[in-house]
């Protein structure tokens, strides 16, 4: 874990790519690797969900105030504003269900399976008589998928900017739910992706060209509102971050991405278009992305920037293993 990985959100950034390179290096038989990765993510992830013991850093409190769990340092507001538990606690539950794979006994409840269950609480609850938090705090049974927002406090309603790491999240659950034998985990997040799944096609990407304003002339929007949606992101008005917030972390959860082949090669068309050529920022998750409608396009970008830096949840091997994967097997059936 880069010492840089401090607050929630970025360390749970590292501990996504590191669960991605376990699964690559146990395919490939490099055993050497993935038991690296996955003492790397233990360690990480038993210091985060430890009792304080006089820690200031590295921890979660629970508020009984505001029924909330917390990890601290917090960024992004996901203390002082309850915003974006879905996005941070989503890396931290991939880790866990990444090492119960190998190890069950280390997900036991009585062991790091308990705290894991209540990083899920926090965003997702559905125990009604766990009165700790509420029912499914961050997700919308009527809009269909999450929101970001803790206050909700603007005029235009609440919002949610990276579908994708919602989808990470409900990913997580499935993921979760299966290595631990718990059914209702497990089916509660394929609730959760089946319905944002298709939230995000008709809100995120209008996929069917049935959603947006004739007016409206983007292929996405960055941020959907409870009143609508715009092509922003909350720091930037690059091309490449609009788009791309919405495409990672790219993990097996992402193959919903890929439901529309022609969808992808229009958003794809537009991002280019909007950036002035060839992209500079996230080059590996949108290689990814476009991977889905002609991985040998993306595979010969690829190669011909190998130089490049990769995004800071993603790595040059899970790169290489996706793209390569899907110009085996093909488009998405």
């Amino acid at each position: 874990i880069p010492a840089s990985s401090t607050d929630t959100y970025w360390t749970g950034k590292a501990l996504g790519r590191l669960a991605m390179l376990t699964r690559i290096a146990d395919q490939v038989g490099h055993t050497q690797a993935r038991d690296r990765f996955l003492g790397a993510m233990k360690t990480e992830l038993q210091d985060w969900l430890s009792a304080p013991n006089g820690k200031t850093a590295s921890l979660f409190y629970y508020n009984q105030t505001w029924g909330v769990l917390t990890g601290y340092p917090a960024s992004y507001g996901s203390d002082s504003e309850l915003n974006d538990h879905h996005f941070h606690w989503s890396y931290y539950i991939m880790a866990a269900a990444t090492v119960a794979q190998y190890d069950p006994n280390w997900a036991s409840d009585s062991n790091w399976g308990g705290m894991i269950k209540l990083l899920i609480k926090d965003a997702a609850n559905w125990d009604d008589s766990d009165t700790r938090f509420p029912r499914l705090r961050n997700f919308d049974p009527y809009a269909g998928h999450g929101w970001a927002s803790g206050h909700q406090g603007f005029a235009a309603g609440n919002n949610n900017e990276s579908s994708s790491e919602a989808m990470n999240f409900n990913t997580a659950l499935i993921l979760w739910g299966s290595a631990t034998n718990n059914t209702t985990i497990r089916d509660l997040g394929i609730y959760l992706y089946t319905n944002e799944a298709r939230a995000i096609e008709e809100y995120w990407f209008d996929a069917q060209n049935t959603t947006f304003p004739a007016s409206y002339g983007h292929t996405t929007v960055g941020m959907v509102w409870g009143d609508g949606g715009s092509y922003s992101t909350w720091w930037t008005a690059n091309p490449e971050e609009i788009h791309g917030i919405n495409f990672l972390p790219i993990t097996g959860g992402s193959l919903y991405l890929g439901r529309n082949p022609g969808y992808i090669t229009a958003n794809y068309n537009e991002l280019r278009a909007g950036n002035g050529g060839e992209e500079q920022e996230w080059r590996d998750i949108i290689w990814q992305f476009q991977a889905l409608s002609d991985p040998g396009a993306a595979i010969a970008k690829f190669n011909a920037n190998l130089g490049y830096t990769p995004e800071a949840g993603d790595s040059k091997a899970h790169t290489y293993h996706w793209l390569h994967n899907l110009n085996a097997l093909g488009q998405l059936d």
